[in-house]
């Protein structure tokens, strides 16, 4: 017989997997949540020799570029991109649960159907059935996880969304 749980068993498992492999190798990088480090403080300025005075001025310096801006007080602004490597996995851990709701409605949803259909095919069944076979036929919508499925798309789509606009107003560079 082919048990309701073993498809669910088989996302939850993906999911964790996914989730695992976002979160993982963000561990290492990731400041911690609490408080910002201050900034190290300026070198000491060395005031430069005078010129000598029958020299001519030194050329001009090339311009150099100015120190990135200090983020909303959370130490020095990340590049953008190091910015969306950190900022996605962080936001997926944070909604890892908010699906679960979702994905327990659909399972229970699945087991009810299963369980009515088993139970009506058992009821008129003389010889041998398959009713576990009839089953995941006539539940095929109720046991796809559609609504499960969507939560996890529309959630990875929000933290895209959340990251590139606070990635964009926040970081610097390329």
């Amino acid at each position: 017989m082919v048990s309701g749980a073993g498809p669910l068993t088989l996302k939850l498992a993906a999911v964790s997997a996914v989730l695992a492999l976002l979160v993982i190798p963000s561990l290492g990088r990731c400041p911690s949540l609490g408080p910002a480090q201050p900034p190290p403080p300026p070198p000491e300025a060395i005031a430069p020799p005078p010129p000598p005075p029958a020299q001519a001025p030194p050329p001009p310096l090339m311009a150099v570029p100015p120190a990135p801006a200090l983020g909303s007080g959370l130490g020095p602004r990340l590049g953008c991109g190091e910015c969306r490597v950190q900022c996605f996995p962080a936001c997926q851990a944070s909604h890892s649960i908010d699906c679960k709701e979702e994905c327990d409605n659909d399972e229970s949803r699945c087991e009810e159907c299963r369980a009515a259909v088993i139970e009506k095919c058992k009821a008129v069944c003389t010889g041998s059935c398959d009713c576990s076979a009839e089953a995941d036929k006539s539940c095929n919508s109720e046991c796809s996880y559609n609504t499960c499925s969507y939560c996890g798309y529309s959630r990875g789509k929000s933290c895209k969304n959340d990251c590139d606009n606070y990635c964009n107003s926040n970081c610097w560079g390329p």
